[in-house]
């Protein structure tokens, strides 16, 4: 990677996630748009379009076409969601930080200066992205 080139990593704010959480518990929906994703969440359409919906590509809830997958029925399941967290880390962080910082509770301001520090983003978005 070129030295002026940043690594970015996916990122929700935490009440998003949990608030989407509760909604797939209660119904899956055919479809997550980002008209669903403003109605859900209160936000406007262009903003969960560019920042909500790449997220839950990235961490496979949904697929391209906005269709919930396998791992959004197991991410709604308390008793499998923390399975499927460790596999989104997996698949998504670099295996430094999930060495540096291992289990299924790091110290969260280790793990958000981290981001901090290998992205260049400010305290909002490490947060996010420590999700």
């Amino acid at each position: 990677m070129a030295e002026n080139e940043k690594t970015t990593y996916p990122k929700i704010p935490v009440k998003h996630w949990w608030a989407l959480r509760n909604r797939f518990k209660q119904s899956i929906p055919g479809t997550v748009s980002p008209g669903y994703l403003a109605t859900a969440l209160g936000m406007q359409e262009k903003s969960a379009k560019a920042n909500i919906l790449p997220t839950l590509i990235d961490f496979k809830i949904i697929d391209e076409e906005g269709k919930p997958t396998d791992r959004a029925v197991k991410w709604r399941d308390d008793q499998q969601y923390s399975q499927v967290c460790d596999a989104i880390k997996a698949e998504i962080y670099p295996q430094e930080l999930l060495d540096a910082l291992p289990g299924s509770s790091p110290d969260r301001d280790a793990v958000e200066r981290w981001f901090a520090n290998r992205t260049g983003v400010g305290t909002v978005a490490a947060r996010r992205m420590a999700l």
